[in-house]
């Protein structure tokens, strides 16, 4: 048997898609043509690395330095 194939053409493409993306996610990659010119590939895009996050470090949110103490207005209700 041969080398899988790598290079499709859109009609290709089109009809093989499902299988194709399931190749690159095993780290295939696949050039897309165009009357036999090569117009697109498609690679696996690198692991994300998650980053670990700091208590509060959540963007356009701002804490005050007090947000932990209760404002006096409240202790009626605690």
């Amino acid at each position: 048997m041969g080398a899988p194939k790598n290079q499709y053409s859109l009609s290709e493409l089109q009809e093989a898609l499902p299988d194709l993306l399931n190749q690159v996610s095993h780290g295939g990659e696949i050039t897309v043509t165009d009357n036999n010119i090569p117009i697109a590939k498609i690679v696996p895009l690198p692991p994300a690395v998650p980053r670990k996050r700091a208590l509060g470090d959540v963007p356009g949110i701002w804490f005050s330095p007090d947000f932990h103490q209760t404002p006096e207005e409240f202790n009626d209700y605690l």
